[in-house]
């Protein structure tokens, strides 16, 4: 993931899930489709079902699970509508329409991941979160109950380099400077974390992960300065079920 990748969740289904969009769940900062395949910047994948397929290093494989990808970021108005309109079951509400972009970078304006952005409004932290291999941090004021702030307090460091900026609410992405970041380069933790459909029309799609969710990590550690990733799997049903989310 050090090719200006972004980590993100994968949700692994057939269609967008009717509870995500109406629960104005924070959209995803795609960059990086499932299974390390090329990245569609800017655009939205059909959830027609597909084969993947990618290259790591030298090595070509193909996977059978299936997946699309859909990066609500890069179409937020589209995101919006779509989740406004949802007529379907009650949903437990999000506030997202006010986010808040921060990228990090370093004396030679290149981005700088895992760097810790701390966020304030006032005296009061509001969020606390690291920065992705582009550099950049997504924070949401609604859901840290602080839509009125016109502006916040950013604490923005990695190693022994630290900053204090100034951020404003509602504005267009804004860079934050860690000059004194010597040495930009070395490995970034990975967190990868599968969002799945456990409903009984996925059992194919679950027997598939089951058996390929060793072979993803190890190319993921083919990487060049790759660490170790870390796994994690939410999977979701419907009301009435055994379950309805499960960690």
């Amino acid at each position: 993931m050090m090719a200006g990748e972004t980590p993100t969740a994968m949700a692994i289904k057939e269609e967008r899930p009717a509870a995500a969009a109406g629960a104005m769940a924070a959209p995803t900062v795609a960059g990086a489709s499932a299974f390390l395949s090329n990245p569609v910047s800017g655009a939205s994948t059909p959830s027609a079902r597909q084969v993947t397929t990618g290259k790591v290093g030298q090595t070509e494989y193909q996977s059978s699970l299936t997946a699309g990808q859909v990066n609500d970021n890069a179409k937020f108005d589209d995101y919006l509508d779509y989740a406004h309109s949802y007529q379907g079951p009650p949903v437990h509400t999000m506030l997202v329409e006010q986010r808040l972009f921060v990228r990090v970078v370093d004396g030679k304006q290149q981005p700088i991941a895992g760097a810790r952005v701390q966020v304030f409004d006032g005296n009061r932290q509001v969020f606390d979160g690291s920065t992705v291999s582009d550099g950049r941090v997504l924070f949401f004021p609604g859901i840290a109950g602080s839509t009125q702030a016109r502006q916040f307090r950013a604490v923005v460091g990695r190693g022994h380099g630290q900053v204090e900026s100034v951020v404003k609410a509602g504005g267009p992405e804004q860079t934050v400077s860690l000059a004194g970041v010597k040495d930009n380069t070395g490995s970034v933790n990975l967190d990868l974390v599968f969002l799945l459909d456990a409903t009984g029309s996925m059992d194919d799609e679950i027997d598939k992960i089951e058996g390929t969710v060793d072979s993803i990590a190890a190319r993921i550690e083919q990487l060049p300065g790759s660490s170790k990733p870390r796994f994690g799997l939410v999977a979701y049903r419907d009301r009435g079920d055994d379950y309805v989310t499960r960690s």
